[in-house]
């Protein structure tokens, strides 16, 4: 039998399976009730799938809030009305005049536009039902588009009809709606043939596990090894460290008045809190007007943490 397990998993997601799939098996092998993904990816994307275990599906924001990293391949001249290689060829044309010229120029604008619509076959809801849903039932629907955030886009190799291009962007892009405006403007249609993600938050692929390797593990119980702890989502934050009488005070949710002076002038600035044996305890705010922590999440945890050396890990964390 299994022991408890919390943290979170660096999947390397296979094509073919959704990301409710990967959870599933995860879940099956582990015997844990409480699993989750942190973002989302297509059914035939593949790549970095942090998967959230006990304690660490509490901390799911801070992943799928954060920077993603991807390399996908456009294929021109090939319409499809899910975006995708997935889909029903809508149109075709050939693309034989796009220069790379040309290209640059399309993705030149793409870089300057601030909202994007998304694909109508993706899960958001419009009215209370998922589009792909509305899609399915072949409903004639009209997609709001959404303020996004593209932070880089280069091209990276161009054989027609492929390019192949990295883009790095934040939660709520889809680079399947990329690849379609990229065919309009060039006007020859175009779809996402292949996406393969390279980071999200602070999972990368180069210390990814495939998914068999984590399912072997769980069956061995040898998955401590590739476990990795709740805290590491948030290191970007500072830390601090408390006496067991504040770790007592901040488990049952009351503040802790900071006991030094501190260049703490940022209103409810966060951090991480660590009690007794360096067990990562909660995720406190600093309260200008009281000079106190508050506690805005707590965690029940039986083991200490390899991150809890605050002074090794931020060097702003004397803050108390």
């Amino acid at each position: 039998m299994i022991k408890s397990i919390n943290g979170f998993f660096n999947v390397d997601k296979p094509i073919g399976l959704t990301s409710t799939e990967v959870v599933r098996r995860i879940k099956r092998s582990s015997s844990q009730k409480r699993v989750g993904h942190a973002g989302t990816l297509d059914p035939a994307a593949t790549g970095v799938l942090p998967i959230c275990v006990g304690q660490g599906t509490r901390l799911t924001q801070f992943i799928v809030n954060s920077h993603k990293k991807y390399v996908g391949t456009v294929h021109l001249g090939v319409s499809t009305d899910t975006y995708d290689g997935e889909g029903k060829v809508t149109a075709k044309s050939d693309p034989s005049n796009v220069t790379l010229k040309t290209i640059e120029s399309a993705l030149g604008n793409l870089r300057a536009e601030t909202h994007q619509t998304p694909p109508p076959f993706s899960a958001l809801k419009l009215q209370g039902k998922r589009l792909y849903e509305l899609a399915r039932r072949g409903e004639k629907i009209t997609v709001p588009p959404r303020r996004v955030d593209l932070i880089k886009l280069e091209i990276m190799e161009w054989a027609s009809p492929e390019l192949t291009i990295f883009v790095q962007c934040k939660q709520g892009f889809y680079v399947r709606s990329l690849a379609q405006d990229l065919g309009e403007k060039l006007g020859c249609g175009a779809h996402l043939s292949k996406l393969h993600r390279l980071k999200t938050g602070p999972f990368h692929i180069e210390n990814a596990m495939s998914l068999d390797a984590i399912q072997d593990s769980l069956a061995k119980n040898t998955w401590e090894d590739l476990i990795i702890p709740p805290d590491y989502v948030v290191l970007d934050m500072p830390s601090i460290k408390m006496d067991k009488e504040e770790e007592q005070l901040i488990r049952h949710g009351q503040a802790i008045r900071v006991k030094t002076e501190a260049n703490l002038s940022d209103h409810l600035q966060k951090a991480r809190a660590y009690g007794q044996g360096n067990k990562f305890t909660a995720l406190v705010k600093f309260d200008l007007p009281t000079r106190s922590w508050l506690p805005f999440r707590v965690f029940s945890l039986d083991t200490n943490s390899p991150y809890s050396d605050h002074n090794r890990l931020n060097s702003k964390s004397h803050y108390r």
